[in-house]
C-alpha cells in the first residue's frame, strides 16, 4: 500500500508562539499514527522553533517559499542552503 501524507502549510496565520503551540498540538494529536505521515510547513521565521517542537516525534518538518539559488541579490527570498 502506498504511504499516505497529510501536510499543513500555515501561510501567515501564526506567530512564533502560536506556531510552536500548534506544532506541539499536532505532535500530541498524531502520536501513535502509523498509516499516515504528517508534515508541517511553517513560515520561514519559525522553522527553528517548530523544529524543536517536533523533535523526536514522527512529524516531519518542511519549509515553504524557498528560492532555488544558493545566494545572490534576491530580495525577500530564502535559500534552502
Amino acid at each position: 500500500m502506498r504511504q499516505k501524507y497529510v501536510a499543513g502549510n500555515w501561510k501567515m496565520y501564526t506567530t512564533a508562539a502560536t506556531a510552536v503551540a500548534l506544532a506541539r498540538a499536532v505532535v500530541e494529536g498524531t502520536a501513535g499514527l502509523s498509516k499516515v505521515k504528517v508534515g508541517l510547513f511553517p513560515p520561514f521565521p519559525y522553522l527553528a522553533q517548530v523544529a524543536q517542537a517536533v523533535a523526536g516525534s514522527s512529524v516531519v518538518l518542511g519549509a515553504q517559499d524557498l528560492y532555488p539559488e544558493k545566494e545572490g541579490a534576491f530580495t525577500g527570498e530564502v535559500s534552502p542552503h
